[in-house]
């Protein structure tokens, strides 16, 4: 949803550059596909992308360091994906 666009539900395909790892873990008969929220932060110049954070309320998510998707890189962009019906 882009709160840019009026909350538009949209397709996107991000970015990671000059990633520095990568974290997945896939259990057979569960997905970590699917995406229900996420942490983006930067520390030290290092973007953390965590697929899985950890929640404690409302607007507060923390970093999951057993997250089974996480992505830390330098530079992120997104590109929105054309949805042709």
């Amino acid at each position: 949803m882009n709160k840019c666009k009026d909350y538009e539900f949209e397709v996107i395909r991000l970015v990671f550059e000059d990633v520095i790892s990568i974290r997945f873990v896939e259990e057979e008969n569960v997905s970590s596909l699917l995406v229900n929220a996420a942490l983006i932060k930067k520390v030290n110049g290092v973007i953390i992308v965590d697929f899985f954070p950890l929640f404690y309320g409302e607007n507060d998510l923390r970093e999951n360091v057993e997250s089974d998707f996480m992505i830390k890189c330098r530079g992120i962009h997104y590109d929105e994906v054309n949805k042709e019906v």
